[in-house]
């Protein structure tokens, strides 16, 4: 599935954690939401002078959701890494086309069972502790054991972590083998110094290493960070001494895409994310736009007992009936694209791959199927089975772009005309977690599903169903199963992406879960603003800023 963040919310359980009810910002953005990830380090450069560079400015940015607690072991939203990576640094980081690249560990050996990172001498804590294996491996243990909200991991394997400060290494041990190990570690924040020992500091307050410090935090309006000094630990040895690097960064809460472009026009922001509608003002007016391959958005369906979805003919059914070619140009605009998997990184080949599985649009062959499971129409047209009129319940989010939610309506448009009766409700991020949680839907439309790896997705895509485990859906595909038992056992990773392939296609194939489209994520960025861009939005050391 998608290998980068999709936001959303701190209960136990790893799809939740996130899922992207389709916005455009970094990472899953959009509270509970939100397409991230694509090319993890992308530069947005607009070529600014050297003798115009201030190193006094306010660099303001805008979320398209509020993240919640700031504690990220008790919350899995995708938004709350935008906010986190100006305060703390991670043990890797994702760089340019999507490698692995050094943070605070300057070298790694991985097995499927054992990682060992050596760590960085000299690095602080913004209250002036040193940051040492101990105190890494002691954060860590937030994120261990049955009763953790956000699995490190996936939560497909019990693992333990240990320290040696004498040389300087972190290691974990696996229970069971885990695929691409250290792509997890690179959305997991260090906490250290007074946060450490006292977590509850952390739900509105930030105790890191990482280039600024969080000074001031209003929720659902904004989050100021003030510039650290002496920070010299940043990607490829990057400080806060550099030229131009904001010394302020504000990030505001906007959540309607429209009102973040009227404030991007009139300078109000440097930053946001936008989509199709969006891009053509900022084009118009000259600012500048930096492109990304996005996550795909797509069909959830949920699989519980009771539910017409949880038969495997329904699904295909709805699955035949969406025109997903028409939703994708709907949804993407021009930049949209339909027929795609959703692996991408570090698997796109065998994603696409994949992807020739997914049930092909055919709405004569979607109504003979709901015909054979039973669901015939009636002398009014609606589909009913026993005399239970067919009804679904479908999930949008109301901080999905304007052409995401218009993609959502197009297909459901497409399944009243087959005789459904859609109920379609586009809900708040707390809305849509106390729907999926009470299990009061059987359609989540245009989401995308985002890990940094597909191993991490397991364990949301099988095993107990919630709120017993991490399996939202109810899910159980067991050849999918099987073969993602067997991609995490294999070396190395291009071998196991393609079994992590076939592993997809087998979701196709019952229609589990379902691709609607591949589009571009789009970063609006004022003109004396320059940055590169990873999964989390603007990488916080790499931001310059002239004088306007």
């Amino acid at each position: 599935m998608d290998t980068r963040g999709e936001g959303w919310c701190s209960v136990r359980n790893s799809v939740l954690l996130r899922l992207a009810a389709g916005s455009f910002t970094a990472v899953a953005l959009a509270a509970c939401g939100g397409g991230g990830g694509g090319d993890s380090s992308t530069d947005a450069s607009a070529g600014l002078p050297d003798g115009k560079l201030t190193s006094d400015g306010t660099f303001t940015y805008v979320l398209r959701a509020d993240p919640g607690s700031l504690d990220r072991a008790k919350n899995g939203q995708s938004v709350l890494q935008e906010v986190l990576s100006y305060a703390y640094d991670t043990l890797v980081a994702q760089g340019t086309d999507n490698e692995i690249v050094p943070q605070l560990a300057t070298e790694w050996k991985a097995t499927p069972q054992r990682l060992t990172l050596t760590i960085r001498e000299g690095v602080t804590c913004s209250d002036g502790s040193a940051v040492t294996p101990s105190v890494i491996a002691k954060g860590f243990k937030a994120f261990q054991g049955p009763k953790a909200q956000v699995p490190v991991f996936g939560g497909q394997s019990e693992w333990t972590v240990k320290a040696d400060d004498a040389a300087r290494t972190v290691a974990f041990d696996f229970e069971q083998p885990v695929g691409f190990p250290l792509a997890a570690l690179t959305d997991v924040p260090i906490v250290c110094g007074k946060g450490l020992e006292d977590r509850k500091l952390l739900r509105n307050g930030t105790s890191g290493s990482g280039p600024y410090v969080l000074t001031k935090a209003v929720s659902n309006d904004r989050y100021t960070f003030e510039r650290r000094k002496g920070y010299t630990w940043g990607p490829d040895g990057a400080s806060t001494d550099e030229p131009g690097l904001p010394a302020k960064v504000v990030l505001r809460v906007v959540g309607e895409a429209a009102t973040a472009t009227n404030l991007l026009l009139a300078g109000e922001v440097d930053v946001m994310s936008a989509g199709p509608s969006d891009a053509k003002r900022v084009e118009a007016a000259g600012l500048g736009l930096l492109r990304q391959l996005a996550f795909n958005p797509q069909l959830m369906y949920n699989h519980a007992k009771g539910h017409s979805t949880a038969d495997p003919k329904v699904r295909r059914a709805l699955t035949m009936a969406a025109d997903r070619e028409a939703a994708a140009k709907v949804g993407g605009g021009e930049i949209g694209k339909s027929m795609v998997g959703a692996l991408t990184d570090p698997c796109r080949a065998d994603d696409q791959a994949a992807a020739s599985a997914i049930p092909a649009y055919d709405v004569a062959a979607a109504e003979a199927l709901l015909d054979e499971a039973g669901w015939v129409k009636g002398a009014d047209g609606q589909r009913a089975k026993d005399g239970k009129r067919m009804v679904i319940r479908s999930l949008a989010g109301s901080s999905a772009s304007p052409e995401w939610r218009a993609a959502a309506e197009l297909i459901s448009k497409g399944w009243r005309a087959i005789g459904i009766d859609v109920k379609s409700r586009t809900l708040t991020d707390n809305g849509l977690t106390s729907a999926l949680t009470a299990g009061d839907w059987d359609v989540f439309s245009m989401v995308s599903v985002g890990q940094p790896t597909p191993a991490l997705l397991v364990s949301s895509l099988s095993g107990p169903a919630f709120p017993d485990g991490p399996n939202l859906l109810s899910m159980r595909n067991a050849e999918y199963e099987r073969l993602a038992a067997q991609a995490l056992k294999t070396t190395p990773d291009s071998a196991a992406c393609k079994v992590w392939g076939q592993a997809e296609a087998e979701l196709y194939k019952q229609a589990d879960v379902i691709p609607v489209l591949e589009s571009d994520r789009l970063i609006a960025h004022a003109k004396n603003v320059t940055f590169a861009a990873n999964a989390s939005g603007p990488v916080p050391t790499s931001i310059r800023m002239a004088e306007d």
